[in-house]
């Protein structure tokens, strides 16, 4: 495993005192995140949209050669992303580049299910989502989606505590002011 810029190896585990014990060893090590910790904000992923489409075009006074490269690299990478509205995938599930941030998204991703829809995933700027195109055209569309009421996905009340204890009203209201604090905060 790599951490702290240091490869380590397990030498041993104290189960009872709930400690490992790790020795520095000399080969690459290897570390592996899964998703965004805790997502950025909407502010900063519209700073980030902004940058793709070209917005901020004095920062590109500010680069290195080098970041400058490598952003004209990242805008082609990513143009497709700048789309109005969502981009319909070859398996029929869509993919819908907010640029919203990570609370807004996790809102949207509850909407969707609501229509019926399956979450692939959701991160700070995208949503992956089977849903059936009828479905939506019958709630207005997709801006029409955005406009409704929030709804946690069932994923996000799923894993609260006590969750299968509580009435599902009180759980859709607090994971969603959990996740509008969160955005808050970050």
């Amino acid at each position: 495993m790599a951490l702290g810029g240091r490869s380590w190896r397990v030498a041993s585990i104290d189960w009872p005192r709930e400690t490992v014990y790790v020795e520095a060893v000399e080969e690459k090590g290897r570390s592996q995140w899964i998703g965004e910790a805790r997502g950025v904000s909407r502010e900063l992923a519209r700073g980030v949209r902004d940058i793709l489409r070209g917005a901020n075009e004095n920062l590109r006074d500010i680069l290195t050669k080098r970041s400058r490269t490598r952003l004209e690299e990242v805008l082609s990478e990513q143009s497709h992303t700048l789309t109005e509205g969502p981009l319909k995938l070859q398996d029929g599930s869509f993919e819908w580049w907010t640029y919203g941030g990570y609370a807004v998204n996790l809102i949207l991703a509850g909407k969707l299910e609501a229509l019926g829809g399956r979450c692939k995933s959701v991160d700070s700027y995208c949503i992956r989502v089977a849903v059936d195109p009828t479905h939506v055209a019958a709630a207005g569309g997709w801006d029409a989606v955005a406009a409704l009421a929030p709804v946690p996905p069932s994923s996000g009340i799923d894993r609260m505590k006590f969750a299968d204890l509580l009435p599902h009203s009180l759980l859709s209201r607090i994971w969603i002011q959990r996740v509008l604090s969160a955005a808050d905060h970050v």
